[in-house]
């Protein structure tokens, strides 16, 4: 058995998970958040403060920092987690599809020493990771970004972005590289597991009820609120675009995308320098003014 330490970010209504196996104190954590004031263009510890002091007082040892996906809602507190306790910072290896596809935006030159520095290891569908007594599967989960990945760990399913609780449906699939006909395919791979798996989710945005983290994919097969069982991938597509269509974006998005990409492991942050800089992209619609 391992334990699941949730940790809840109530400005984006984000979620950090710490797994740890008490046998061997080794310990995995899955989507740490980093906290960004906005108005005054300012990041701290947040709720990551509580993620470390949780592992240093239980003596944990950190073997994996996995990231599901490049958040378009939060910063990343991966590279800093890495700085202050170690352990090695993985991600799926369609990476490269999300950093081509926002490059022009952020006028970034990509080569193939973009990315050095910064993810340990890129993973595959199928691969396995070692933590303590048990394996971590990686599912390929692609759908709300090319890049989505779940980690299947015995019971249990880290899903991020890809469902949310049943009663909120799936995550979104218009972010560019999105694809609501990826995601129903993804959704198929987790409701094939067992009934009685929890499946972990990346936020929960609760109207009436409490917050919650986890249903099993029996409850989602019998009350998902836009995939179940007997939901056809056509129906679905349709369902899904029609609730994506007009849309914001988060708030946070050009922000979180360059930083979880690229500026979370530069050298100005990571050696501890008081300011570094953003780009905001600026689509100029005067020039459709005649």
């Amino acid at each position: 058995m391992f334990s699941v330490e949730t940790f809840f970010d109530e400005v984006t209504n984000s979620f950090t998970y710490v797994l740890s196996d008490p046998d061997t104190s080794e310990a995995v954590v899955i989507d740490p958040v980093l906290l960004y004031d906005n108005n005054r263009s300012q990041i701290s510890a947040g709720v990551l403060e509580k993620v470390i002091d949780y592992i240093t007082t239980n003596k944990l040892v950190i073997n994996w920092i996995l990231e599901t996906h490049i958040h378009a809602d939060h910063l990343t507190g991966s590279f800093f987690l890495r700085k202050m306790l170690g352990g090695k910072v993985a991600i799926s290896n369609q990476i490269y599809k999300v950093v081509t596809s926002w490059a022009p935006k952020f006028g970034w030159n990509v080569d193939s020493k973009f990315l050095d520095g910064g993810f340990d290891i890129f993973l595959k569908d199928g691969d396995e990771l070692s933590f303590g007594k048990h394996k971590i599967k990686v599912l390929s989960t692609s759908g709300h970004t090319p890049a989505s990945s779940s980690y299947l760990i015995d019971d249990a399913i880290f899903v991020g972005d890809v469902l949310m609780m049943p009663d909120l449906g799936t995550a979104r699939a218009d972010f560019i590289g999105g694809s609501a006909s990826d995601l129903y395919h993804s959704v198929q791979k987790i409701f094939s597991l067992p009934k009685n798996c929890r499946v972990f989710v990346g936020h929960d945005y609760p109207l009436g009820r409490d917050v919650a983290c986890f249903a099993t994919v029996e409850e989602h097969l019998r009350s998902n609120a836009m995939i179940r069982k007997e939901t056809l991938e056509n129906d679905f597509v349709n369902l899904r675009n029609k609730s994506d269509s007009g849309k914001s974006y988060p708030r946070l998005i050009f922000q979180a995308v360059q930083f979880n990409l690229k500026l979370g492991f530069s050298e100005p942050l990571l050696r501890g320098d008081s300011i570094f800089f953003l780009t905001i992209p600026v689509d100029n619609h005067l020039v459709a003014i005649k």
